[in-house]
């Protein structure tokens, strides 16, 4: 069977429309936008295995994941 977990976006801003998240799932939305203009405080507020996934993708945020005391975090 197919799931779709749906996601909108408005005017820039990302929403998941919760209603399509299969029970004992979660998402999360990585805002690379806001990751640059704000990195501390954006990366701070996500989750360890989003932490994860951004510092695979750009290592130049390893530095802060270690600040945040995150570096055993899931994929590292």
């Amino acid at each position: 069977m197919r799931q779709v977990i749906l996601i909108t976006v408005h005017g820039g801003v990302a929403e998941v429309v919760k209603e399509t998240i299969p029970k004992g799932f979660e998402a999360e939305i990585i805002d690379w936008d806001n990751l640059e203009a704000d990195p501390q405080e954006e990366f701070y507020r996500l989750g360890p295995e989003a932490r994860a996934y951004v510092v695979r993708e750009d290592p130049e945020f390893q530095k802060l994941y270690e600040e945040l005391g995150n570096l055993r975090g899931p994929g590292l």
